[in-house]
């Protein structure tokens, strides 16, 4: 590999690393208060379970209709108009 690619793989991963890392830090900058709040108060654990759920379920059913329109489409030849 010429050293311009190995600089460029190096300032990437690096970068990388960078977005990661602050990335993590704001999720448990966010997650601790809210564990702590859940743990003393019982009667919110329903709610927040909820919230979260419906948080991670919404990206994954977007994906999912992506994937199928994707296939659906690869799966009829294209009409010339």
């Amino acid at each position: 590999m010429s050293g311009s690619l190995v600089r460029e793989i190096v300032s990437l991963s690096l970068q990388h690393v960078r977005l990661v890392g602050l990335t993590i830090a704001i999720a448990v900058t966010l997650a601790l208060p809210a564990a702590v709040l859940v743990a003393r108060r019982p009667a919110t654990r329903r709610w927040v379970l909820g919230f979260t759920n419906i948080a991670q379920t919404v990206p994954s059913l977007a994906l999912f209709a992506f994937c199928c329109r994707s296939r659906a489409s690869a799966s009829t030849p294209p009409s010339w108009r």
